[in-house]
């Protein structure tokens, strides 16, 4: 994922994208990139083990600090989210407009904690120093998450799933979060769109989680490729 902060324009959707909580494409946790042959764009330069989760990363970050929002369990209530401007789609199972969603988190007992060094990097793919585009590292560890919702439309159970933690940006009263954003292949829900095409869903979803103790956010995102485009809907928030 790219993290691009541009100063006195701060591009960023959160993870879960541009349509989502907060939590579309993670809540936010990702950021535009600057178009080829304009800004710079962040690129990920090395990536460290952690000694542990205590250990302090140079971000001023650790795995201890994202392990302590993860909760055992988490239940709030789901939104399905039918259309918008551009789309419209029915979830099939789904009961109405919402429905209680439990999540449930896998923490490994000995987890193991990276560090990622971002940088500013042009076309070339030389780092450069940029006072426009500022990369933010982070520090990563990964877990288990299942969700399930009381009317049976959305069950899933996914592992090995990267929780990634940057620094605050006072500067810009811009105050960082955990964060999930998952790209991954789910069958649930089944999603078909109404509009601009019909046709199913395609089975790639974007799942994008922001723990923010004591609440987590976030949302699901579906898409539909034609032989044009693709189409795109923040199927479900919570």
């Amino acid at each position: 994922m790219r993290i691009a902060r541009y100063v006195g324009a701060l591009l960023a959707t959160v993870a879960l994208g541009c349509e989502g909580p907060s939590a579309d494409e993670a809540g936010d946790v990702s950021g535009d990139t600057a178009t080829e042959g304009s800004k710079p764009t962040c690129e990920l330069v090395s990536t460290t083990e952690l000694a542990g989760v205590d250990t302090i990363a140079p971000n001023g970050r650790s795995g201890a600090d994202i392990l302590a929002v993860i909760p055992e369990s988490f239940e709030t209530t789901l939104t399905w989210d039918l259309s918008s401007l551009s789309a419209e789609v029915e979830v099939l199972d789904a009961s109405g407009q919402s429905s209680a969603l439990t999540l449930t988190f896998d923490v490994p007992m000995n987890p193991q904690v990276f560090f990622e060094d971002w940088e500013a990097m042009d076309a070339s793919g030389e780092v450069v120093q940029d006072v426009d585009v500022v990369c933010d590292d982070f520090v990563r560890t990964a877990i288990g998450v299942s969700a399930e919702t009381e009317d049976g439309a959305l069950a899933i159970e996914l592992s090995g799933l990267d929780v990634g933690f940057g620094p605050d940006h006072p500067e810009t009263e811009d105050w960082a979060k955990p964060f999930i954003h998952a790209a991954r292949d789910l069958s649930s829900p089944s999603v078909n769109f109404l509009a601009p095409v019909a046709q199913p869903a395609d089975a790639g979803k974007t799942l994008g989680l922001i723990f923010d103790a004591p609440q987590i956010t976030g949302s699901l995102t579906v898409y539909a490729t034609s032989s044009e485009e693709t189409y795109r809907l923040v199927v479900a928030r919570w």
